[in-house]
């Protein structure tokens, strides 16, 4: 069986690589029918690659019996071009897999211990069970573990999320709140900031800078106002940043895909939902892929 997957080359970030089959031309989108098990996003998913493992990662859909419920990890192997489900869950939550629903903004990979990490899985009232737990899971090893933590954020359905590998800590923005969580704690503390944080922000989205070993926010709705503000986070001295970039800003837009390339020191920003076309999903043609350095 086979299914789309639409892959681009940046002269600035890949070297034109060429897929055994399919030639992917340097700035270009390509659409590659894809092998393996038939995958499916719903549109609250985040795609995170595993360098450990060399697969593009998410929490999606495989075999869901509707719209709603995410319940199967499942990663991409560019060089086998095909899509395999590395763990299978269900409605319920089990020792090895959360129960159903979406992880919005905040699956990330940590990777200094080749660690997915998670906090909760929201679907709302679609959803069988709400844990509101933290998870674990090693893409080398096939394990999982289900880590509960006290205090927690709670039930979040507009979350964004990063990885601060320089520091060793999970950043998770929630609305005004900015909480972190540490691994060997196995705990989650509401973070007292200072400077500009950004204030009742909604589906954002979030890159780590390894080069400055901050984290950046892009976006996200306030109320019925959509953002193209960028802050950065500074986890030693727990600051919020407000930027004023050059150059003309990407359109406000919420659920956008936002990335940082070490190699380039770039940003990458990509699609998204503006208020001008609210029930949209934008892609290529409406919303370009930006690229910015910091």
């Amino acid at each position: 069986m086979s299914f789309g997957l639409c892959l681009l080359s940046f002269e600035l970030l890949f070297s034109g690589a060429v897929h055994a089959a399919t030639p992917i031309p340097t700035g270009t989108w390509v659409m590659v029918p894809t092998n393996g098990f038939p995958v499916n996003a719903v549109g609250w998913e985040s795609l995170v690659y595993s360098p450990a493992v060399k697969k593009s990662v998410f929490w999606g859909g495989y075999h869901t019996l509707g719209s709603e419920p995410n319940e199967a990890l499942v990663g991409y192997d560019f060089n086998a071009n095909r899509w395999d489900v590395l763990s299978l869950g269900g409605d319920f939550h089990t020792e090895a897999t959360p129960e159903a629903g979406h992880p919005w903004g905040t699956f990330v990979y940590d990777p200094n211990q080749n660690l997915f990490l998670d906090n909760a899985i929201n679907s709302g009232s679609n959803a069988a069970e709400m844990t509101l737990h933290a998870w674990w899971f090693d893409p080398v090893g096939l394990t999982a573990r289900d880590k509960e933590t006290t205090p927690r954020p709670g039930q979040i359905t507009t979350a964004a999320a990063v990885f601060d590998a320089s520091h060793n800590v999970y950043v998770l923005v929630t609305g005004a709140d900015t909480w972190t969580y540490s691994e060997s704690t196995n705990m989650f503390q509401t973070i007292t900031t200072n400077g500009t944080p950004p204030a009742g922000l909604s589906y954002a989205a979030m890159a780590y800078n390894s080069a400055n070993q901050k984290s950046y926010l892009f976006g996200g709705a306030v109320g019925s106002s959509y953002s193209n503000n960028l802050y950065t986070y500074d986890v030693p001295t727990h600051t919020w940043t407000r930027l004023a970039p050059s150059g003309a800003l990407p359109p406000a837009r919420q659920y956008a895909n936002f990335a940082y390339d070490s190699t380039h020191n770039i940003f990458l920003l990509f699609g998204g939902e503006t208020r001008a076309a609210h029930s949209a999903i934008l892609g290529s043609t409406t919303l370009p892929p930006t690229i910015g350095r910091h």
